[in-house]
């Protein structure tokens, strides 16, 4: 089991900063509907008060994250084409 580190201050109405263990970010917004910016990019979430329900969606993210999916997805590629070959001997 990992621990976690996150602490939330309120810095005005709708607004908090937010410090975890990877870094700090903002979030603009009340119960129903926020806006979130940090060093991975920028997310929208809504929710319905009292039920649990949410939803998230990232709307932009950074180089960063973006080049890793891509070299993530090309090494995918590159085992497929391989398992594909026939060995020769």
């Amino acid at each position: 089991m990992a621990f976690r580190f996150r602490k939330s201050f309120k810095v005005a109405p709708g607004v908090r900063l937010n410090v975890g263990k990877r870094g700090v970010s903002t979030s603009v917004g009340g119960k129903g509907l926020r806006v979130n910016t940090s060093s991975r990019g920028v997310s929208v979430g809504s929710s319905i008060p009292g039920t649990g329900i949410s939803y998230n969606k990232r709307l932009t993210s950074t180089s960063k994250n973006s080049k890793h999916r891509k070299n993530k997805s090309q090494r995918a590629k590159k085992k497929t084409i391989r398992g594909t070959l026939p060995n020769s001997k």
